[in-house]
């Protein structure tokens, strides 16, 4: 019997309907995908007898990730699997997208040197590398976990040899590379909100992942200039953001940047630029 086959023997519809009441009570904006992602995950519990259910549980409705609850995350449009360790942010409902554009990109332009700016568990950047085979990539952050976490995961599954983590502030090595792609996931919501967001954001991820500052944008207000200077004339940045910033993060930064309408794929929360020459 396959893995999906094994789900349905396993999984009654009444345990689907509380993994979905946990998700929903957790805040959970995908619940579709999380909650396959968790049935999925439960295999494993059943095989170990299912003593860690209630903890579980517990942990879901309190507004967990499940990617963190259960310690993995499967890329999109791949077999690869890469661990989300507690205490770093984990992927969210608009990881796939992004990844999507990245894949998108990545063939149309086949990069060889990329950055993953704020790295966390390094998906982005690993998806980039998976999708360009020839590409090495450098991962930054200035949270030790995170750089631990995507270092790890590169180990994990085979691409150590063509990456690089830094961990420190961006602006103190940006400078110094030279690049044809940045990917980044940065933190986005101003400083204000984020005692009104859902506990999975306000209680769960790092605050260095999640607050932007007054106005959201403090990171991309100096990523322009400084990755004008690192990227290639035929350069690209993908960027994700928040819901309505579209507009402020282009603006933010500045004039030397113009939005590449053709590789966005129409997600509204992602946006690729490129340098004006």
């Amino acid at each position: 019997m396959d893995r999906s086959g094994l789900m349905d023997s396993y999984v009654s519809n009444e345990l689907r309907s509380a993994i979905r009441a946990a998700l929903l009570k957790g805040g959970a904006e995908v619940i579709e995908e999380e909650e396959r992602f968790v049935v999925e995950s439960l295999l494993d519990l059943v095989a170990e007898g299912g003593s860690r259910l209630e903890e579980v549980f517990a942990r879901l409705e309190s507004g967990e990730s499940p990617y963190t609850v259960f310690g993995r995350y499967q890329i999109p449009q791949t077999q690869y699997w890469i661990d989300v360790p507690l205490g770093v942010m984990p992927p969210g409902c608009d990881t796939a997208n992004t990844i999507a554009v990245i894949r998108h990109v990545v063939r149309g332009r086949n990069p060889e040197a990329i950055a993953d700016v704020g790295c966390g568990t390094g998906v982005l950047g690993l998806a980039a590398l998976i999708a360009a085979r020839q590409a090495r990539c450098v991962f930054l952050d200035v949270d030790a976990a995170a750089c631990d976490a995507a270092r790890s995961n590169a180990l994990r599954l085979g691409l150590a040899d063509r990456c690089s983590v830094i961990c420190q502030d961006a602006r103190q090595s940006l400078a110094a590379l030279k690049l044809d792609l940045v990917v980044a996931n940065l933190p986005f919501v101003p400083s204000g909100d984020i005692p009104n967001l859902g506990a999975r954001f306000r209680d769960f991820a790092p605050r260095l992942a999640v607050d932007g500052g007054h106005d959201g944008l403090a990171v991309f207000h100096w990523l322009g200039d400084m990755l004008h200077a690192a990227l290639h004339t035929s350069g690209s940045m993908i960027l994700q953001f928040g819901r309505g910033q579209r507009e402020a993060v282009v603006a933010s930064l500045g004039p030397r940047w113009f939005e590449c309408n053709e590789d966005n794929l129409g997600y509204p929360n992602v946006v690729v630029v490129r340098r004006v020459k």
